[in-house]
């Protein structure tokens, strides 16, 4: 997989299988494309992202797993 694909992956919605009814009412976490973990912390977004985010709505996640360590730009739920 080339590396715009890994992009677009990472900018599609994630499935997590749970219902916005099983929530609570607010939407599921959001899970990192690359291992899976639901242990991701929001960090500050690059000019390039707000750029970004006027044409999509996204918000810039790390992943906290230590073997992982991915960063990148996820849509907003």
């Amino acid at each position: 997989m080339n590396h715009q694909d890994k992009v677009w992956q990472a900018l599609a919605p994630a499935q997590s299988g749970v219902s916005v009814a099983a929530t609570g009412g607010r939407s599921a976490r959001q899970v990192c494309p690359a291992c899976g973990s639901r242990d991701l912390s929001r960090i500050r977004r690059r000019p390039v992202d707000r750029l970004f985010s006027l044409f999509f709505s996204v918000y810039r996640y790390r992943c906290c797993e230590f073997r992982c360590s991915w960063e990148g730009n996820l849509r907003r739920r």
